[in-house]
């Protein structure tokens, strides 16, 4: 009786565990498609530097499982493009991985030119590039439905383009992509997300030893760089974006009934045709954070033309610091009544530009040692503006006129003003805390009072 449960057991293991794939050899497009339509696990060694597709190589209904691999002399494969249907498709809980592998110029009429997955997972190893493909529907270098894609090296998302969405990929239907190593993401573009679309996905980008750069990328809609909806995207390392436009709303990224996490993040010279010029958020929650030593910084953006760094509708907007960062904002920031912002941290806020826009509820949790800084001739509006007890808002830096401006004010903390800064409250006024008020004399000394 042992020795049959033995045997049943070992049956069982082998059957879960499968068989290992067979090695093939491809060098051309013929040799590779005979490889994928003829088994359902394998190793696939491509020999060819650059390997023309000529159709779309659809993999068959069933699970497959592959794993492509660069084998040339210069131990990196282009796959280049060759029809109006070319690339890779995998579905039904396929898993397949590439290494060392790049795709050039390949179309579709449908979703994803270079390739596609649904229900299935994907992984690439090593440097990995997407270079001027293009999709007459969504997702100009690839795009996922209900899958997974983790890429464990450097990656390049270049000059791809898509006729309605995500001009380098899009992400749907509870779909996960990513990123582990640096990314490259320039001169995409879309009507929606120039660079990508997130639909009911989450998208990561985790390079915490390398740069992530968006740069150039374009939308003629919404999202210069990125468009997300119900969707969650983290944005964790060092975070370039530069120069990225769109036509409406969200010069860089446009979020709807999402969320977006920001680390360190850097918004240079983005632009938006009406609103949002780095970023805009719609019903949603946004987070940008500062860790120690390292600093967020909105400059140059620009929305209708005018400095604008954010614009909330209906959202929430949290500003982080830890001790010794700070979060920079050169830009204008806007936001309707029904939306909230928030800094907290022990870091610093430098508020160089104009938030008179800014109509909805703002609270400075400025603490231990941290402050809340308005900068020359720097405007600070709410509707409610709360100083939390413990706090500061330094409007006493630079011995220029500001304005702190607010239906009601509940200062808990300290409030430190020039005798040139203007205090404009339309209802209520709560002084739980100090006001500070600096005077500055013709010998350049400063004396202050307390009240």
């Amino acid at each position: 009786m042992v020795k049959k449960y033995c045997f049943i057991l070992c049956v069982c293991f082998i059957f879960l565990r499968g068989v290992a794939g067979a090695a093939v050899t491809v060098g051309n497009f013929n040799e590779l498609q005979a490889a994928v339509q003829n088994s359902n696990n394998a190793d696939i060694k491509v020999t060819a530097d650059v390997l023309q597709f000529n159709a779309n190589l659809f993999a068959p209904a069933n699970s497959v499982r592959f794993n492509f691999e660069s084998a040339p002399p210069s131990g990196k494969t282009l796959f280049s493009g060759g029809g109006l249907y070319s690339g890779f498709s995998f579905q039904n809980k396929s898993a397949v991985s590439f290494e060392n592998m790049s795709f050039s110029q390949m179309s579709s009429q449908v979703r994803g030119a270079a390739f596609s997955l649904t229900n299935s997972s994907a992984s690439f190893k090593g440097e990995t590039g997407f270079y001027s493909n293009e999709s007459q529907d969504m997702g100009g270098a690839f795009e996922i439905d209900s899958s997974s894609i983790v890429f464990l090296g450097a990656v390049e998302i270049t000059s791809n383009s898509a006729k309605y969405s995500g001009g380098g990929f899009i992400a749907s239907d509870n779909s996960t992509i990513k990123f582990g190593g640096g990314v490259r993401i320039s001169a995409n573009s879309s009507l929606n997300g120039g660079a990508f679309t997130s639909d009911a996905a989450t998208v990561i980008f985790d390079a915490a030893a390398s740069q992530s750069v968006f740069e150039k990328n374009t939308s003629s809609f919404d999202g210069g760089a990125f468009y997300a909806s119900k969707s969650d995207i983290f944005f964790n390392g060092e975070i370039l974006f530069k120069e990225n436009s769109s036509g409406q709303y969200g010069g860089a990224g446009y979020f709807e009934y999402s969320t977006g996490v920001f680390t360190n993040a850097k918004f240079y010279s983005n632009s938006a045709g009406m609103s949002g010029g780095a970023l805009y958020a719609k019903n949603s929650y946004i987070v940008i954070k500062s860790t120690s030593g390292q600093k967020s910084v909105f400059n140059g953006n620009t929305a209708n033309a005018k400095p604008n760094a954010l614009h909330a509708q209906e959202s929430v907007i949290i500003f982080q610091t830890q001790a010794a960062s700070s979060i920079e904002l050169y830009d204008g920031l806007s936001a309707d009544e029904n939306s909230v912002l928030v800094y907290e941290g022990e870091g610093t806020f430098e508020l160089y530009g104009d938030m008179s826009k800014n109509y909805g509820d703002l609270t400075i949790a400025a603490l231990n040692g941290g402050s809340f800084n308005i900068n020359a001739g720097g405007v600070l509006n709410a509707k409610t503006l709360t100083n939390a007890a413990g706090s500061k808002i330094d409007a006493a830096l630079n011995g220029q006129a500001d304005i702190i401006a607010a239906r009601r004010l509940n200062n808990n903390g300290v409030l430190s003003v020039d005798l040139g800064d203007k205090i404009k409250v339309e209802n209520d006024v709560a002084l739980n805390g100090a006001v500070e008020i600096y005077a500055d004399l013709s010998d350049g000394d400063f004396r202050k009072a307390a009240y």
